[in-house]
């Protein structure tokens, strides 16, 4: 992980509170959540519908069920109403706006982070309820900007 990403990240309050947050997919950007939480003193119970990933994981002594988030009852059975935090990492925009929507129904206090692709989406999973939404087509040009600026301004040049 990028030490100087964890660096900047912000400390847990020193109040002797255990922080619990549920991370739904265990791909490539669930996985990367999880890192960084778990260093950060977060408890994180992962799931995942790859049943090989939640063994693994288990094998590892960390939490983990196998289960498909379009059920409500597994995130209930993941511990959704004693979560400080959900972390929805999953590629199906459909599916994280659903979710948003059902998980603002039980537990209004939260907090939701979600994945989208798309700005539309997006703001569909905001109006949901979640309070934070990553839009990748708006990290993306943001971040090519930034290095397209960088680069004029280095005068790097290939």
């Amino acid at each position: 992980m990028d030490e100087d990403l964890i660096g900047r990240m912000p400390t847990l309050p020193d109040d002797g509170r255990v922080y619990k947050a549920i991370v739904v997919g265990y791909g490539p950007v669930g996985r990367c959540i999880t890192e960084i939480l778990e260093d950060s003193g977060i408890e994180v119970h992962v799931l995942e519908l790859n049943a090989k990933a939640v063994e693994m994981r288990r094998g590892m002594g960390k939490a983990a069920s196998h289960g498909d988030v379009a059920d409500p009852q597994t995130l209930l059975d993941a511990g959704l109403m004693a979560a400080d935090a959900l972390m929805l990492a999953i590629p199906n925009e459909t599916l994280v706006v659903e979710v948003v929507k059902g998980v603002r129904n039980v537990n209004k206090e939260i907090y939701i982070a979600a994945r989208t692709n798309y700005l539309s989406q997006g703001m569909m999973a905001k109006q949901a309820g979640a309070n934070h939404v990553t839009i990748e087509e708006v990290v993306t040009a943001t971040e090519m900007s930034k290095a397209v600026m960088m680069g004029i301004t280095l005068g790097e040049s290939y």
